[in-house]
């Protein structure tokens, strides 16, 4: 149709006007989303348990960094992530490797460390009680590391002194000192030793205004299903770490700043108050761009997340959903849910986790979560023009969630079933639900 078609000069302007500005907003747009995907970076320094060393031999495999990583990109704070860990080092290793990587330094964000375990491990009187315990030798070992620890304090000093020294003038990073757990569940005894190594640590952190992050407590909840091989966690136990230094960087670089930021979209919002209040609670995050979007619509892996979150459930159990991969950020998160009892798949076994959550979803999720008796008699929903657009599936939920003044219509007098959750919405039907349970953390009746 075009063949031989003469295209005027102007024509031609025109045409090149249109694609200049087409590759224009392109380029904008995604410059935009890269600079929205976070502004931190994450240096991993320290022994086997940083490179991530499995129980099987495998010298670098995904350590509890490697989980932290995944944490600050799911927020959308990471912008760069340097796993400098190596299995073996002790504090001089650490020391000597500072020089080569200084320029990774200087830009540093956030700094984790866990160092100073194989100062004792390399001991002779270590490996002579490995050998053949015995009371004697555990007294020779105990009298061994108190000599060591002011060595290995000594130069933990040093290893913050000069990463601070490398960093910028106009910031230092946040660094994050890691406590150490007894790695040999057969040797309970050893549990002094790792004591003193810990009361050490810790006396480093407050000296130098450092974090300390202990982890013991938590690994000794089950610490031979964490360590069932050596002294190095499966993938579970690096997780369980990882958490603990979560609690943290999440407390710092989350949950602070949004909580002291004034954030654009949200000022005069009808929700102002709600996005606040689970801003400073760190249920939920804005955005690195400084903005909340607070009429933005919830996928499913968001809004489970903020659920999980606000009614403080930890506990997993196993989900066998056909299009959840292992490494997705959200599958923990569905974990959790999954063992609450409030989410389901759908008919073909699928999550559907960028879905957009629809306001009877949304209906049926949180009155199963909270347990809301169901009746099919109640009619709550019939005071809306559009009510006979909802599903028996969902109806139910919908008048028990309308019944108890969780969720109503619009100004249209409509309630759109199918109309998506915004996260200004999510925030505060969770702000209303809170009213309804008690301070035994049960729905009250």
């Amino acid at each position: 149709m075009l063949k031989g078609m003469r295209f005027k000069p102007a024509m031609i302007l025109l045409l090149m006007i249109l694609v200049f500005i087409s590759m224009t907003v392109l380029l904008f747009s995604r410059t935009y989303e890269a600079a929205c995907i976070g502004a931190y970076h994450y240096v991993a320094l320290g022994d086997s348990y940083s490179s991530g060393q499995t129980p099987y031999g495998e010298h670098e495999g995904y350590g509890y960094s490697d989980f932290i990583k995944d944490k600050l990109a799911e927020a959308g704070v990471l912008e760069q992530y340097s796993k400098k860990g190596v299995s073996g080092y002790t504090t001089e290793d650490v020391l000597q490797q500072l020089p080569s990587i200084r320029r990774l330094l200087a830009d540093a964000d956030i700094i984790t460390l866990d160092i100073g375990i194989n100062d004792i491990q390399y001991l002779e009187e270590f490996k002579e009680y490995q050998r053949k315990p015995s009371p004697e030798d555990l007294e020779v070992l105990k009298a061994a590391v108190e000599q060591q620890i002011p060595f290995i304090t000594r130069n933990l000093k040093r290893i913050i002194d000069d990463i601070n020294a490398a960093a910028n003038t106009d910031s230092r990073p946040a660094i994050y000192l890691m406590g150490y757990f007894n790695a040999y569940p057969y040797l309970p005894e050893l549990e002094s030793v790792v004591n003193s190594l810990n009361d050490g640590i810790l006396g480093v952190a407050v000296e130098t205004g450092v974090s300390y992050v202990p982890t013991k407590d938590v690994m000794d909840q089950d610490l031979k299903r964490y360590l069932p091989g050596d002294t190095h966690p499966t993938l579970e136990g690096y997780e369980i770490i990882a958490e603990e230094f979560w609690k943290s960087i999440y407390r710092d670089f989350i949950t602070k700043p949004l909580a002291v930021r004034s954030l654009v979209d949200i000022k005069g919002h009808w929700a102002e108050a709600q996005i606040n209040k689970s801003l400073e609670e760190g249920i939920i995050t804005g955005f690195s761009d400084g903005s909340f979007r607070p009429d933005r619509a919830v996928s499913r892996a968001e809004f489970i997340t903020i659920i999980n979150r606000h009614f403080h459930l930890t506990e997993k159990t196993g989900i066998t959903f056909s299009d959840v991969p292992e490494n997705a950020w959200y599958r923990g998160e569905l974990e959790i849910a999954a063992k609450s009892g409030y989410i389901a798949g759908n008919q073909t076994g699928s999550f559907n986790a960028d879905e957009k959550v629809t306001r009877q979803e949304a209906a049926v999720i949180f009155a199963k979560k909270m347990g809301f008796p169901l009746s099919e008699e109640t009619r709550e929903a019939e005071q809306y023009e559009d009510w006979k657009e909802i599903p028996d599936w969902s109806l139910p939920s919908v008048n028990v969630m309308i019944r108890q003044e969780i969720m109503k219509g619009y100004p249209d007098n409509r309630f759109h079933c199918q109309g998506f959750v915004t996260r200004a919405e999510v925030l505060t039907m969770l702000d209303k639900l809170a009213g309804q349970i008690g301070s035994d953390g049960n729905r009250e009746e």
